[in-house]
C-alpha cells in the first residue's frame, strides 16, 4: 500500500466518512495541506533544490526556475571556482551599475520582478550558474504515490489533512482538535530542520 492511498484511507477512517462527496474532495486537501506546511516550514530540506544553466553574455537578467518560491543563492563557477554572488535590493543594484552596457564577471544579484533575476555587471560573455531555491515539489497524487514529506513526516501531513477535512464537514471540535495537533507536530519538526542548520554550520545540535 502506498502513502497516497493510506492518507486517503485515513482521513476516511478518522472521520467515518466515505461518502463519495468527501472521498472526491481528500486530493484537494492534501494538495492545500502540502502548501500550509511548505508556508510554515520553508526550510525542510526535501524543498531545498537546485538548477544550473549558463548566463547569456550582453544579457543581464535571467528567467527563474520554474516553481521557485524562494531563492536560497547564486553561484558562478569559472575555471571549476564557485564563487557566490551577493543578493541586493534592484534599486541598489540600479544605482550601482545604472548603465548596463558596462559588461565584466557578475557579482551581484537581484529579484528583478516575479519572473526574473538581474546580474550586475551584464555577463561580458557566457557564464556557468547555479540557482539554489526552495520550491514545493510534486505532491501526492494517485500518480505520484509515495513524496518525503508523506513518507517522513506523515503525521504532520495527515493532521493538517485532518484539520482541513472536519473544516469542509463542518465537524468544527475535530478541525480545532487536528489543527492543535497540527501546531504541535509541526513545531516539533521545524525545530528538528532548525538544529540541522545549526550542524551545518558547526554550532552543534
Amino acid at each position: 500500500m502506498t502513502t497516497y492511498t493510506i492518507l486517503l484511507q485515513d482521513a476516511q477512517d478518522w472521520y467515518e466518512d466515505d461518502s463519495a462527496e468527501f472521498v472526491a474532495e481528500i486530493p484537494s486537501l492534501i494538495t492545500r495541506a502540502e502548501e500550509r506546511i511548505f508556508k510554515d516550514i520553508p526550510n525542510l530540506p526535501a524543498f531545498r533544490t537546485s538548477e544550473t544553466g549558463t548566463l547569456t553574455g550582453s544579457t543581464a537578467t535571467l528567467a527563474k526556475p520554474t516553481g521557485l518560491r524562494v531563492t536560497r543563492a547564486i553561484s558562478l563557477t569559472v575555471s571549476s571556482v564557485e564563487t557566490f554572488l551577493e543578493r541586493r535590493i534592484d534599486s541598489y543594484l540600479r544605482d550601482l551599475h545604472p548603465n548596463a552596457t558596462t559588461e565584466g564577471q557578475p557579482t551581484i544579484y537581484s529579484e528583478d520582478d516575479e519572473t526574473n533575476f538581474r546580474f550586475a555587471p551584464t555577463p561580458d560573455t557566457t557564464y556557468t550558474y547555479t540557482v539554489y531555491y526552495q520550491r514545493k515539489p510534486t505532491g501526492l497524487t494517485s500518480s505520484n504515490v509515495t513524496t518525503h514529506l508523506g513518507t517522513n513526516y506523515y503525521d504532520m501531513l495527515l493532521y493538517c489533512v485532518l484539520w482541513r477535512s472536519g473544516l469542509i464537514l463542518k465537524d468544527y471540535d475535530a478541525a480545532k482538535a487536528h489543527k492543535d495537533d497540527y501546531m504541535e507536530e509541526s513545531a516539533r519538526v521545524a525545530a528538528e530542520v532548525q538544529r540541522m542548520y545549526a550542524n551545518e554550520y558547526g554550532s552543534g545540535a
